[in-house]
């Protein structure tokens, strides 16, 4: 938008209307005094007091915060899960670092074995 139009939409406040509660709506940008009577712009053609609305009952169930209360006997159960977790990652990493380890000795071998064949041919 070029600052003509703006100039214009501001001089011009409640142009629109909330399609929900009927309130008329000023543009982005101006300010509460520059246009009275007029509520902010929210989306969707409605004003930010029907989008966002502020009364508690209204509100969405995920905004709401929970405390967690942890159980403490269970610390040391998870603890040695953990552990276990963590030695049988390390025994799958040092058996694929081997596996891993044969196969680049063998394809070099055979390589070599490759080229030596090819020398003598």
């Amino acid at each position: 938008m070029s600052a003509a139009h703006m100039r214009n939409m501001k001089t011009t406040p409640g142009q629109r209307k909330c399609s929900k509660c009927g309130r008329p709506m000023r543009p982005r940008g101006v300010r509460k005094d520059e246009a009275p009577g007029t509520v902010a712009w929210g989306h969707s053609g409605q004003c930010k007091s029907c989008v966002q609305p502020n009364t508690a009952g209204t509100r969405k169930p995920a905004n709401v915060k929970t405390e967690v209360v942890e159980n403490r006997a269970e610390e040391p159960r998870r603890a040695a899960i953990k552990e276990e977790r963590l030695a049988y990652t390390i025994a799958s990493l040092d058996s694929f670092t081997a596996a891993r380890r044969a196969r680049i000795a063998a394809r070099a071998a055979g390589a070599k074995l490759q080229q030596t064949l090819h020398l003598a041919a």
